[in-house]
């Protein structure tokens, strides 16, 4: 079941609005969490799926609140690319990072490609959680000045 997460005072110069969110879609609860625990630390509201699936019914529910998707590439169920192409079919205007620890021939046996979501970019795992705040951080900005 998904699960907002509440904001907490962090270093970062930027915070996410109240109807602002970031989602993190990850099958594995540990990295889920830890992430989650990184981006609320950097003052972001975070909306947790465990899958592609229970993430697009959560981006229907807040449509248009969610500005950022930091999604695993492979799960189960449905996948994180496969998912984010149908975010775009409820709203577009969203910013996807990929994750995974999987070779290219695995995440292209999907079927979908990265380079046919627009406003999309990947990190390979594993990665700094602070390498990730502050290409978010500077995300954001870029949201902020209406790129």
């Amino acid at each position: 079941m998904a699960e907002t997460q509440s904001a907490e005072q962090g270093k970062g110069t930027l915070r996410a609005k109240p109807d602002s969110f970031v989602m993190v879609v990850e099958d594995d609860e540990v990295f889920r969490w830890l992430l989650t625990e990184a981006l609320k630390k950097e003052g972001f509201e975070v909306l947790t799926a465990v899958n592609g699936k229970e993430a697009l019914e959560l981006y229907r529910e807040k449509a248009g609140k969610v500005w950022l998707v930091v999604s695993d590439v492979i799960m189960p169920g449905m996948d994180g690319l496969t998912a984010a192409m149908e975010m775009r079919k409820v709203d577009d205007r969203a910013f996807f990072i990929f994750m995974s620890g999987y070779d290219s021939a695995r995440i292209e046996g999907i079927g979908v490609r990265m380079e046919d979501i627009p406003r999309s970019e990947f990190f390979r795992k594993p990665f700094a959680f602070k390498d990730m705040a502050e290409r978010i951080r500077t995300l954001e900005r870029e949201k902020a000045a209406g790129s």
